[in-house]
Formats: structure tokens, sequence, C-alpha cells
């Protein structure tokens, strides 16, 4: 990236995989994906969404035709055009990492975040 300053507002270009905007580099993501501005990483758009501006269906800016179905514990990629397993910690999701889960396997949860069932003298840290 060229930058005229410290800080992100001030880069005239970006590194090769990251876009420009008006206040910094953001990184540029596949169909069905968004950039998630606070972790400057690519995260699932909602089931049924080609491309987004955040996770929530209302965020959905090109609907797509409806996604195959997968089975079970899998979601649909739609850059790969195939189903992928949930993260194991989800039984089912819209994406591979434990914030995709819809629904938890062990029904624990953590600001909407599934997690292991813990044993009575350990914690979850996420």
């Amino acid at each position: 990236s060229s930058c005229s300053g410290p800080t992100g507002h001030e880069c005239t270009s970006c590194k090769s995989g990251y876009g420009k905007k008006s206040w910094g580099c953001i990184i540029k993501c596949d169909d069905g994906y968004y950039a998630d501005i606070l972790t400057n990483t690519c995260k699932s758009c909602s089931s049924g969404c080609n491309k987004c501006k955040g996770a929530e269906a209302k965020l959905c800016i090109d609907p797509a035709a409806p996604y195959p179905s997968c089975d079970s514990g899998k979601f649909y990629h739609p850059g790969l055009k195939t189903c992928l397993n949930c993260h194991y910690i989800c039984s089912e999701c819209n994406g591979a990492t434990q914030y995709d889960c819809t629904k938890c396997k062990h029904k624990e949860s953590f600001n909407q975040v599934c997690v292991d069932n813990c044993e009575d003298d350990e914690f979850w840290h996420i």
C-alpha cells in the first residue's frame, strides 16, 4: 500500500487483495462473503445471498437463486460450489467458523457463539 501519513484515510492505494475505502484499506471478499471491518476478515453472507454488506438477510444486496441444500452439519460454499462441513461445534451453520453457527451441538452459547461443554473445573475462553 501507499500512504502519505500514518492513518488509514491517508492511504492512496492498497496492497493486492485489499480495496480502498475513504477510511483505509479493507480485504476483498469472494461472492457469498462480506468484509468484516472489525476483524478485516471475510465472513459468510446469509444463505441464498451472492453479495452482501453483512451477515443479516436484510443486508443482502444480490439475492441468489436458491443454493442447493446440504446435509445437516454442512453449508453451501458459493465460491467452491459445494457443501462443506460446519465448525465441529455447530449442528447447523451458514459458514465454516464457530461464529457462523445457526444451531449449536451442545446448546451452549456465550454471546451468541457456540461453545464446547466444559468439565466442572474448566471454563471456556473466547
